[in-house]
């Protein structure tokens, strides 16, 4: 377990990284027939990430970083932000794949 005091937290950071599943699926399943495999790419997911940033009681500067459920990611980024005193930060989603 870890215990961080809201007094050292420095910042609240909360990304949201997107990317893209790869799936494979049978075009044919049938028993008797071989099937034939094609990768495909399904809807995109979101990993939702929580980075607390605070100073060890040495002076050392450390951070956390934590992956939150899609339901709940936002309350738990409410509730570090009450706690601390602190406003989160948002950093923009580079989406996984994307290319310029």
């Amino acid at each position: 377990m870890i215990q961080i005091e809201p007094a050292r937290v420095i910042a609240l950071t909360y990304a949201g990284m997107r990317r893209k599943r790869y799936e494979l699926v049978a075009l044919f399943p049938v028993a008797p027939v071989p099937s034939l495999v094609a990768p495909t790419v399904a809807p995109k997911s979101t990993t939702h990430l929580v980075q607390i940033d605070f100073i060890l009681p040495d002076g050392t500067a450390s951070a956390v970083l934590l992956r939150a459920h899609k339901s709940n990611y936002d309350t738990i980024v409410r509730a570090l932000s009450e706690i601390t005193g602190i406003a989160e930060q948002t950093q923009p989603s580079p989406e996984a794949g994307k290319q310029d």
